[in-house]
C-alpha cells in the first residue's frame, strides 16, 4: 500500500515539474532581464544611479526588455489562441467544478510548441523536457 501512495506521489511531483519546465522553457525563450536588472541595482546601490556604470548596466537592463517584448509580440500574433485556451483552462481548473491546474498541461505543452516555431527556436529534445 505504502508503494502505491509512493507512486501517485512521483507522479503528481513529475507533473509538477514538467508544468515547471515547460514554463521555464518560455521564459527563457521570451526573455527573463533578472539578471539585468539585478546588476543595475547592485550597481545603482554600490555606487549610485547616476554613475556611468549605473548608466550603461540600465542600458543593458532597457535593452533586454525590448528584446523580450519584441519576442513576445511575435508570441501573442502567432500563438494568441493556444494562450488564451491555456488561460481559461487555469481559470477552470480552480473552480468549484475543475480537475486542477495538471489538466491543463497539454495545452501549455501546445502554447510552448507554438511558440518556439513563432520565435524560430528549434526544439530541444521533447517540449518541456530541456
Amino acid at each position: 500500500m505504502a508503494e502505491k501512495k509512493s507512486l501517485t506521489y512521483t507522479a503528481a511531483g513529475d507533473g509538477v515539474m514538467a508544468f515547471e519546465r515547460l514554463l521555464l522553457r518560455f521564459e527563457t525563450m521570451v526573455g527573463n532581464c533578472d539578471r539585468e536588472i539585478r546588476k543595475f541595482n547592485e550597481v545603482a546601490l554600490t555606487l549610485g544611479k547616476e554613475h556611468d556604470s549605473s548608466k550603461e548596466h540600465y542600458a543593458l537592463y532597457t535593452t533586454c526588455v525590448k528584446a523580450s517584448e519584441a519576442r513576445m509580440a511575435k508570441v501573442k500574433t502567432r500563438c494568441r489562441d493556444l494562450n488564451d485556451s491555456y488561460s481559461h483552462c487555469l481559470t477552470d481548473a480552480q473552480g468549484p467544478e475543475g480537475k486542477g491546474v495538471m489538466s491543463c498541461l497539454p495545452m501549455l505543452q501546445n502554447f510552448v510548441a507554438c511558440s518556439e516555431k513563432a520565435l524560430g527556436n528549434p526544439p530541444v529534445g521533447e517540449v518541456g523536457t530541456a
